[in-house]
Protein backbone atom coordinates (compact mmCIF):
# COMPACT_ATOMS: atom_id res chain seq x y z
CA UNK A 1 0.00 0.00 0.00
CA UNK A 2 2.84 2.26 0.65
CA UNK A 3 3.62 1.99 -3.22
CA UNK A 4 -0.26 3.31 -4.25
CA UNK A 5 0.59 6.33 -1.89
CA UNK A 6 3.90 6.96 -3.08
CA UNK A 7 2.66 6.75 -6.21
CA UNK A 8 -0.10 8.93 -5.52
CA UNK A 9 2.08 11.41 -3.77
CA UNK A 10 4.45 11.53 -6.93
CA UNK A 11 0.93 11.45 -8.97
CA UNK A 12 0.14 14.67 -7.06
CA UNK A 13 3.55 16.38 -7.13
CA UNK A 14 3.31 15.97 -11.02
CA UNK A 15 -0.16 17.52 -11.12
CA UNK A 16 0.75 20.70 -9.46
CA UNK A 17 3.84 21.43 -11.36
CA UNK A 18 1.77 20.86 -14.37
CA UNK A 19 -0.70 23.33 -13.15
CA UNK A 20 2.36 25.87 -12.75
CA UNK A 21 3.65 25.11 -15.81
CA UNK A 22 0.21 25.91 -17.43
CA UNK A 23 -0.30 29.00 -15.50
CA UNK A 24 3.08 29.55 -16.96
CA UNK A 25 2.59 28.92 -20.53
CA UNK A 26 -0.96 31.35 -19.61
CA UNK A 27 1.01 34.21 -18.56
CA UNK A 28 3.68 34.00 -21.81
CA UNK A 29 0.70 33.64 -24.08
CA UNK A 30 -0.90 36.83 -22.80
CA UNK A 31 2.81 38.78 -22.98
CA UNK A 32 3.08 36.86 -26.81
CA UNK A 33 -0.61 38.38 -27.59
CA UNK A 34 0.37 42.30 -26.50
CA UNK A 35 3.70 42.02 -28.03
CA UNK A 36 1.79 40.72 -31.63
CA UNK A 37 -0.85 43.84 -30.51
CA UNK A 38 1.86 46.37 -30.11
CA UNK A 39 3.81 44.70 -33.65
CA UNK A 40 0.76 44.81 -35.41
CA UNK A 41 0.14 48.30 -34.16
CA UNK A 42 4.07 49.12 -35.42
CA UNK A 43 3.38 47.62 -38.77
CA UNK A 44 0.28 49.94 -39.41
CA UNK A 45 2.15 52.67 -38.71
CA UNK A 46 5.24 51.57 -40.89
CA UNK A 47 2.37 51.37 -43.55
CA UNK A 48 1.16 54.33 -43.11
CA UNK A 49 4.75 55.91 -43.34
CA UNK A 50 4.84 54.35 -46.33
CA UNK A 51 2.09 55.39 -47.89
CA UNK A 52 2.84 59.10 -46.93
CA UNK A 53 6.59 58.92 -48.14
CA UNK A 54 4.75 57.32 -51.50
CA UNK A 55 2.08 60.33 -52.00
CA UNK A 56 5.17 62.59 -51.39
CA UNK A 57 7.25 61.18 -53.86
CA UNK A 58 4.43 61.18 -56.40
CA UNK A 59 3.98 65.05 -55.48
CA UNK A 60 7.45 65.06 -55.90
CA UNK A 61 7.61 63.97 -59.07
CA UNK A 62 4.22 65.49 -60.60
CA UNK A 63 6.14 68.99 -59.33
CA UNK A 64 9.45 68.05 -60.91
CA UNK A 65 7.68 66.97 -64.51
CA UNK A 66 5.37 70.70 -64.30
CA UNK A 67 9.54 72.47 -63.30
CA UNK A 68 10.73 70.46 -67.00
CA UNK A 69 8.23 71.38 -69.06
CA UNK A 70 8.12 74.84 -67.63
CA UNK A 71 12.10 74.90 -68.56
CA UNK A 72 11.51 73.37 -71.75
CA UNK A 73 8.48 76.35 -72.48
CA UNK A 74 11.31 78.71 -71.63
CA UNK A 75 13.69 77.53 -73.49
CA UNK A 76 11.72 77.63 -76.30
CA UNK A 77 11.00 81.03 -75.95
CA UNK A 78 14.38 81.95 -75.49
CA UNK A 79 15.20 80.83 -78.26
CA UNK A 80 12.64 82.37 -80.20
CA UNK A 81 13.70 85.88 -78.32
CA UNK A 82 16.90 84.91 -79.88
CA UNK A 83 16.14 84.51 -83.12
CA UNK A 84 13.81 87.48 -83.11
CA UNK A 85 16.69 89.37 -81.55
CA UNK A 86 19.38 88.50 -84.40
CA UNK A 87 16.16 89.85 -86.69
CA UNK A 88 15.99 93.12 -85.26
CA UNK A 89 19.90 93.47 -85.35
CA UNK A 90 19.56 92.37 -89.15
CA UNK A 91 16.90 94.71 -89.90
CA UNK A 92 18.17 97.50 -87.80
CA UNK A 93 21.33 97.29 -89.76
CA UNK A 94 19.93 97.20 -93.27
CA UNK A 95 18.03 100.54 -91.24
CA UNK A 96 21.25 102.13 -90.69
CA UNK A 97 22.65 101.38 -93.93
CA UNK A 98 19.67 102.98 -95.75
CA UNK A 99 19.96 106.29 -93.33
CA UNK A 100 23.81 106.43 -94.17
CA UNK A 101 22.76 106.32 -97.66
CA UNK A 102 20.77 109.74 -97.51
CA UNK A 103 23.27 111.37 -95.05
CA UNK A 104 25.87 111.69 -97.95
Amino acid sequence: MTDVVEQFRSFADKSSQYSEDVGTIRERLSEMKEYVTELESSVQDISGNIESVTQTTMDNLSAVNTIVDKNENTSGIADEIQRQSEQNKALATRLDDILNKFEK
